[in-house]
């Protein structure tokens, strides 16, 4: 089904003249993407557990959101797992200038499997479907989870917040 959709758009690009080709061309390309994503198969059922870090497909979004295959914590809770969507908390590299409150910095251990000091920018969090997920990394730790849940409670306005 995937082939038969892009051997379609190519041969639409080929009646376009040369100007219209290069616009063309990038569609393609971003909807090879999205079709391979969309068409990905899940073998057997597929239920990711709170707090494992997976790697997220988070392509083709809108001015500051993130893109590309990031490490992602999942946040939903098991029971709500086997849903089509998850909510995700994306992860990106650590610099010196991420210095708010609602941050939290993970850094890479033997235990978490991350490559490089991570952070994750709790107002960040989405809810993406199970056909963006590529495989997993690892779990984070215990001491992670807590700050990260206090702080996202405060952001999705479930208690008070805390002095900072």
């Amino acid at each position: 089904m995937c082939d038969i959709v892009i051997q379609s758009l190519k041969e639409t690009i080929q009646s376009l003249d040369e100007n219209q080709k290069l616009e063309w061309e990038s569609f393609v390309y971003r909807s090879k993407k999205k079709i391979k994503i969309h068409f990905k198969k899940i073998e057997g059922i597929f239920v990711p557990h709170k707090w494992e870090i997976y790697y997220v497909q988070l392509w083709k979004n809108i001015s500051t959101e993130l893109n590309k295959k990031r490490p992602c914590i999942v946040w939903s809770e098991k029971k709500y797992n086997a849903w089509w969507n998850l909510l995700i908390l994306p992860l990106k590299t650590y610099r010196n200038k991420f210095q708010e409150w609602y941050n939290v910095v993970i850094d890479s251990t033997k235990n978490n499997w991350l490559t490089r000091k991570s952070i994750i920018t709790i107002t960040d969090i989405k809810s993406v479907s199970k056909n963006r997920f590529w495989g997993k990394i690892w779990n984070i730790e215990e001491k992670y989870m807590q700050i990260i849940d206090q702080k996202l409670q405060v952001i999705l306005w479930l208690k008070k917040p805390l002095s900072y």
